[in-house]
């Protein structure tokens, strides 16, 4: 039994969570999931993988309308030629633009296959 006076710990409340979904050449879909709020790497995985189509994920920190999150791909998505995602690529490469808005962006990696944005920090 828990001590009267144990303060929980604010890192296992739940809070509310939206995935946007990002699929080349499709409208992105807006998801919400309750999840911790500094989820394991084990629930993570549970809720971005199968956005994923149950492949494994990269995690990729992105500067998205000025904020600083997460967005996760298929770490295999490149290698298994899957089409170039624009919408994703350009967040992924707006931070080095931001910093170095002289770089031709052509010369930074792309994003390949669906792309998971997490809109608000989940990877600590």
């Amino acid at each position: 039994m828990a001590d009267a006076h144990t303060v929980p710990d604010p890192q296992d409340e739940l809070v509310a969570t939206k995935l946007m979904l990002l699929r080349p050449g499709r409208m992105p879909i807006l998801y919400e999931r309750t999840m911790r709020t500094a989820p394991s790497l084990k629930e993570i995985k549970a809720q971005i993988e199968p956005l994923l189509g149950l492949r494994p994920l990269e995690r990729v920190a992105v500067l998205y309308e000025g904020q600083q999150l997460d967005m996760f791909v298929d770490e295999m998505s490149a290698l298994d030629e899957l089409p170039r995602n624009d919408v994703a690529t350009s967040i992924y490469r707006n931070n080095w633009l931001t910093q170095y808005s002289d770089t031709d962006p052509e010369m930074l990696p792309a994003i390949y296959g669906p792309a998971v944005l997490a809109m608000r920090r989940i990877w600590f």
